[in-house]
């Protein structure tokens, strides 16, 4: 039955958030610095969130501390960060609790998490309750009993966090969501994101006496051991500013297991290698764990797409004044016609009313012109760039095979190479710093231009923008399932064994490979972006599943 699901409802109220937060030395100098850095970051907070402004001073000890937030609002009420209670406890909170708190459907859950943290008196209480979170979360929280700073990402570091550590402002601590490439701070080893390695605190009191301070990191435990046990040495890299240590007494334990690594028989293995591409999986464990899996997955999309706020978004408007009307949707899907995208689009299709449409926004770079249309070129039947790659044209054929009942508005946003310079100076060069790679840079900009949402309606060719604010993007589907080319490469170098372990590799990876830079170039446009694959649960089924059970045969 089609329409909005009635039993799994979706708790809280939320808004996404950027947020910064910089703890200092009382000084006129220390002062000049963080007004710097301020201005820097202000207008990339803004984009983030453009409801909502709030700050706040806290005296603490020999230091300041500020926190500034800015508030996207997604659904209920607007709730202004920094959140400040009574007893001087103070929440910065970009994330959605999704499931592990008690979050009733007319709370919001910045309020309650800080109320649950505010009654913690131990830094086990701290790490417990955090660790007891579902959903994707960055966060900065002063509790002012233990008189520390608390400061982190979810496991999958699926909401962006980046640190200052390099060796020069040894007089403050800063936090922000976004940072600018601009000066002083252009060098590349200014910023750095926050490894999303465990939970993050320091003492406040006398911090900057008596040399650096330390930072604790309180890590990700799963089955008992440190989680990401080959990152964590990087910490140690971070000094001389300082002293991070690792606090295993008080961790906090991920909501999955450990990766499955039995092996399959050799008869797997020797189908693995001679499978035909155009052949189905075997059916290894029968059509149950299919439809097993395809009721986890909607059961995340569900909680991602439940309750999407149905107010307009006035950034989104503003910046869409010369591209056309905007499309009246809820929900946005990245769309690039592969199976994860057109599967995510599929179970949306089920969880939401029919009467909504959903866009779906695909993403081309002009091309040059193959030779067989040069002759219609130079006879001005065909001008401009061409944007029939790969990704288009599988977008176009996918969307046929989606629910016909549902309005879907496949948005074609054609981007030429002067766009792309100008959005590189611009924009999204600063958004995917501190990361700098090549690849770094062609993702950031697929994903900058896509969050934008402005481009041309498949069937009409009308100019329209998304009005979507939260967009699904398929990421963590490809890293699981053995998706990527390099993991058939694997498999045939190594077996089941290199497979595994290059899998394994990925999704502990996909926090300072992924998802930092991900957020930001979504969030610039004032979207929330919302990972389905990446859902705990998903995950953990996953985790469960053999090895030859997930990969393509």
């Amino acid at each position: 039955k089609r329409g909005r699901s009635q039993w799994l409802p979706v708790k809280g109220l939320y808004n996404m958030c950027g947020i910064f937060a910089c703890i200092y030395k009382k000084g006129a100098h220390e002062r000049g610095r963080v007004e710097q850095l301020k201005d820097a970051v202000r207008a990339g907070l803004g984009r983030r969130g453009p409801d909502a402004e709030g700050e706040h001073y806290i005296e603490v000890g020999g230091c300041y501390l500020l926190l500034i937030g800015h508030v996207l609002h997604m659904r209920g009420s607007i709730t202004a960060q920094p959140l400040v209670n009574e007893q001087g406890d103070a929440l910065l909170w970009n994330g959605e609790v999704f499931s592990g708190l008690p979050v009733k459907m007319e709370e919001n859950d910045t309020v309650v998490l800080l109320n649950i943290l505010s009654k913690c008196t131990t830094v086990e209480e701290i790490c417990q309750i955090i660790s007891s979170i579902k959903g994707p979360w960055a966060l900065i929280y002063y509790n002012s009993t233990l008189k520390r700073l608390w400061f982190g990402r979810d496991v999958f570091g699926r909401r962006s966090l980046l640190w200052n550590l390099n060796g020069e402002d040894d007089s403050l601590l800063c936090l922000t969501s976004v940072a600018c490439r601009c000066e002083p701070y252009r060098n590349q080893s200014y910023w750095s994101e926050v490894p999303a390695l465990g939970l993050y605190s320091v003492s406040t009191m006398n911090m900057f006496e008596g040399g650096p301070a330390v930072v604790s990191c309180h890590p990700w435990l799963q089955n008992g051991n440190v989680y990401q046990k080959t990152f964590l040495p990087l910490l140690g890299e971070m000094k001389p500013v300082f002293s991070v240590v690792t606090a295993r007494i008080a961790s906090l334990k991920t909501a999955f297991p450990q990766l499955n690594t039995v092996l399959p028989s050799k008869k797997g293995e020797e189908l693995v290698m001679s499978c035909d591409a155009t052949r189905g999986p075997p059916d290894l464990e029968g059509s149950k764990m299919v439809h097993t899996f395809l009721s986890v997955l909607k059961q995340a999309i569900e909680r991602r797409v439940l309750n999407l706020p149905l107010v307009d978004n006035p950034a989104i408007k503003e910046d869409s004044s010369k591209a056309g009307r905007v499309t009246g949707s809820n929900l946005g899907i990245l769309f690039s016609g592969g199976v994860d995208s057109v599967v995510m689009a599929a179970l949306a299709d089920l969880c939401l009313p029919r009467g909504e449409s959903i866009d779906l926004i695909n993403v081309a770079f002009g091309q040059n012109r193959r030779k067989e249309v040069k002759s219609r070129m130079e006879s001005g039947a065909l001008e401009g760039p061409d944007y029939d790659v790969p990704d288009r044209l599988l977008s176009l054929s996918s969307v046929k095979e989606l629910n016909p009942a549902r309005q879907w508005n496949l948005i074609l946003v054609d981007v030429t190479a002067e766009e792309v310079d100008r959005a590189r100076r611009d924009s999204f060069s600063h958004l995917v710093h501190p990361l700098y790679t090549v690849l770094d840079d062609s993702i950031g900009c697929a994903l900058w231009f896509a969050a934008k949402g402005t481009g041309r309606m498949a069937h009409s060719g009308e100019m329209v923008t998304s009005s979507a604010k939260a967009l699904l993007v398929g990421i963590g589907a490809d890293e699981q399932l053995a998706g990527y080319s390099r993991h058939r490469q694997k498999f045939k170098n190594g077996g089941w064994p290199n497979l595994l372990a290059e899998i394994d590799f990925d999704i502990k990876r996909i926090s300072s490979r992924n998802l930092g830079r991900d957020d930001r170039c979504i969030a610039d446009h004032s979207r929330e972006a919302r990972f389905p694959y990446l859902d705990e649960d998903v995950v953990s089924f996953l985790q469960q599943l053999r090895i030859d059970a997930k990969v393509p045969q």
